[in-house]
């Protein structure tokens, strides 16, 4: 009860008191003492005064969590399961390693790589290359050739004036039946479209714009207007790929360097011994 005490209690001043002394006691459980200073190091400048509160109040909150987790896993564990001497000797020289690793190829100058490299590495790897993709602005409705409401749809969407000022009614017509696409401003990919509407894009495209185009396909009838068009390349996608394949391409010939580098320098060590 005394440590609970002792906790409930010091989150109340901890508050003001981490502002005025860089060495004021603000949490203390178990005789582990935490110092304004220490949480003054994890609160961001610029930010108000009850945000830092708040900040500084978590930040306690954890610290005083982590030591009760401590102080449980202390008295749990034997002292065997508490030996980590040979893993942290393990890490200590994996650290220092990297860390001479990272200084011999710190010249980035001499790990460039060319567009020509990365593209080549991208299509050896299997990865496709994303092609030209043809982008549309259209108006379609997909509808039985026989039904009531055929009329109607083609009366609007193949009339400029009504297709653009009657939108709420070709909603209407269609209701949760019919499959329909009536946005004016936004791009589509022409390979996502039914390949009836596609097929009168690609080459035909420019004779084809704000043309009315009926086309059966199956049971189905497409009524369509394609109204601008115009060729993309994926280049996020590329990009994206290209920049994996630097990367990669960068990450060998570090390695490749510095196996050169440390056999040279095995062998002079050798041959220094002999």
């Amino acid at each position: 009860m005394k440590n609970k005490a002792v906790i409930f209690f010091l989150l109340i001043p901890l508050l003001v008191a981490c502002y005025h002394s860089n060495d004021a006691v603000v949490a203390e459980i178990y005789n582990m003492k935490l110092y304004a200073s220490e949480v003054q190091k994890n609160i961001p400048s610029g930010i108000s005064a009850k945000d830092s509160l708040s900040i500084a109040a978590h930040f306690i909150e954890h610290w005083l969590r982590e030591q009760i987790l401590l102080r449980d896993a202390e008295k749990s564990l034997s002292w065997a399961e508490k030996n980590f001497d040979t893993q942290l000797e393990k890490y200590k020289k994996e650290l220092l390693l990297q860390a001479y690793y990272d200084k011999l190829t710190s010249d980035s100058m001499q790990f460039t790589c060319t567009y020509e490299e990365c593209l080549q590495f991208v299509q050896q790897s299997g990865l496709p290359v994303e092609k030209d993709r043809e982008l549309l602005k259209l108006n379609y409705v997909r509808l039985s050739p026989r039904s009531k409401v055929r009329e109607e749809l083609e009366h609007i969407l193949f009339d400029e004036t009504r297709r653009a000022l009657d939108k709420k009614q070709v909603e209407i017509l269609c209701g949760d039946s019919l499959e329909y696409y009536i946005e004016d401003n936004h791009w589509i990919f022409s390979d996502d479209l039914p390949e009836t509407i596609s097929a009168e894009a690609g080459n035909n495209l420019p004779k084809n714009l704000n043309k009315p185009i009926a086309k059966t396909e199956g049971k189905f009838l497409y009524l369509f207007v394609l109204l601008d068009g115009k060729n993309n390349t994926t280049l996020e996608k590329n990009d994206e790929r290209i920049s994996v394949a630097r990367d990669l391409l960068i990450s060998q010939k570090k390695n490749i360097y510095l196996q050169k580098i440390l056999n040279e320098r095995y062998q002079q060590v050798v041959v220094a011994n002999k």
